[in-house]
């Protein structure tokens, strides 16, 4: 593909659904389309809204870093590649016929993180003579497969698969942001901490020892650890007062000093 010097038909897609963002990318070379590389990648961010349009420049952001590792490892050569979109406002970001339009602002959308990176990848790699083309996306049957819509199916596909890949925290619904106000949020494991900030650390530092710690006092597999409510466990006990909490979990760990404590709380006399 790239050591030969062949010309390059790149098709690039963006989706999004439910603020998740995903792309597919292929690269085919002009005389053999069944030599081709493949790549997809997803995105969320829940404490913004994504758009499609971001998600369309990140295909192509996609392509142009495959480029760019292609010529890192076989050198820099000339070559032309045409790169497919069915978008017409990315395309009209990273086309360099004209001046872009991102460039001529004043402030920045939220997309200048993926333009920039964009522009510096085309700037590096100017060994490559880039031609854009638009493509009409999700045509009819009874359409012509040309190389173009072909492509663009191929990286649509892509990015259909990967939106049902993503796995279930990357899949779950933007959570509810306390402090709309506030210029930052504090996570933990996906959570925004809103109070209990201490108690919140400790856990995150420690759970995963006593977890360690339970599973071989009892010879718990995973299996079995992972069948008991917790967190039901937990808001039982945070109801009951802190002497009776203390003696309860005592009891469960088997940490009362001697049998005749542990005798009161036995089965045979409750």
């Amino acid at each position: 593909m790239w050591k030969n010097g062949t010309d390059l038909l790149i098709g690039t897609d963006g989706g999004l659904k439910s603020n998740i963002g995903t792309t597919g990318v292929v690269i085919e070379s002009s005389n053999d389309p069944k030599a081709n590389i493949k790549a997809k990648s997803a995105e969320t961010a829940p404490l913004y809204n994504l758009h499609s349009t971001r998600e369309e420049l990140r295909a192509i952001l996609s392509a142009e870093i495959i480029l760019d590792k292609m010529g890192s490892i076989w050198g820099k050569k000339k070559i032309d590649i045409t790169l497919v979109s069915d978008s017409t406002s990315a395309l009209h970001f990273v086309d360099k016929t004209t001046i872009p339009a991102w460039k001529k602002r004043d402030v920045m959308g939220p997309e200048a993180d993926i333009l920039m990176a964009i522009d510096r990848l085309q700037t590096n790699n100017n060994n490559i003579k880039r031609t854009f083309q638009w493509v009409k996306s999700h045509q009819s049957e009874d359409e012509p497969m040309t190389p173009f819509r072909r492509v663009n199916d191929i990286a649509d596909d892509l990015a259909t698969e990967c939106r049902h890949e993503v796995n279930d925290d990357l899949a779950e619904a933007p959570r509810k942001i306390f402090y709309p106000d506030s210029i930052a949020a504090f996570h933990i494991k996906g959570l925004i901490i809103s109070r209990d900030l201490k108690v919140e650390v400790h856990r995150a530092l420690n759970d995963r020892n006593l977890r360690e710690f339970l599973q071989g006092k009892y010879h718990w597999d995973n299996k079995v650890f992972d069948s008991i409510d917790w967190r039901t466990v937990k808001k039982c006990l945070e109801k009951k007062p802190a002497a009776y909490t203390t003696a309860i979990a005592k009891l469960v760990h088997r940490w009362q000093p001697t049998n005749k404590v542990i005798a009161r709380y036995s089965k045979e006399s409750t």
